[in-house]
């Protein structure tokens, strides 16, 4: 969990000055906190996690387990041919719904507080990508004038 965070902050802190600048980013960053501080929204992202993770384990894998088995040289009829992804996650599958559809909730909680910190962020990240274009401006003319002499 700490990495899509992290990336999601280095990719704040890299965007360039006019990008912040724009009105709209603050107007995205607010919105997007807001529906993830929504109890109602965090229940339809959770619901349809759940039914994501319900579609991702019963897809049928039988088959393509059947096709590597007789790549390898073993037995493919060993295999139950209507073998699902829940059957191979073992009793974890039992759980896996209710986990997601539980942990949701409060991971939305927790994207909606970093949003509201990186809005209010914004006015300085726009003063380090004023200042930044400022000094590679004037790094710019000193490599510039250096040159020409």
């Amino acid at each position: 969990m700490r990495s899509p965070i992290a990336l999601l902050i280095l990719t704040v802190a890299m965007t360039s000055a006019p990008a912040l600048a724009r009105h709209s980013a603050d107007d995205n960053l607010g919105r997007a906190a807001r529906q993830l501080a929504d109890p109602a929204r965090q229940q339809q992202i959770a619901q349809a996690a759940g039914d994501a993770v319900d579609a991702v384990l019963s897809l049928p894998v039988g088959p393509l387990l059947r096709a590597d088995a007789e790549i390898a040289g073993d037995d493919p009829r060993a295999i139950d041919p209507d073998t699902r992804v829940g059957d191979l996650a073992g009793p974890a599958a039992d759980d896996a719904r209710r986990e997601v559809s539980e942990g949701l909730p409060r991971m939305a909680s927790a994207m909606a507080d970093l949003a509201n910190a990186v809005h209010d962020m914004i006015p300085q990240f726009r003063a380090m990508g004023e200042k930044l274009d400022r000094d590679l401006d004037r790094d710019w003319a000193g490599h510039r004038t250096a040159e020409r002499r």
